[in-house]
């Protein structure tokens, strides 16, 4: 069995607008997800809260 075999599980991920978070959202193959992030347009641009 593969520990990192997400199929058929929930994967809680927070933070995933940007960085660390939604590079471990973009990972999680197989499971069923659940993400949370915000961004807000600011100057022209975009930013995370």
């Amino acid at each position: 069995m593969n520990p990192w075999d997400l199929t058929g599980r929930v994967a809680v991920v927070t933070g995933s607008a940007r960085g660390i978070g939604h590079a471990t959202a973009t990972c999680c193959r197989g499971a069923r997800l659940i993400v949370t992030g915000v961004l807000l347009a600011v100057d022209g641009g975009w930013t995370a809260l």
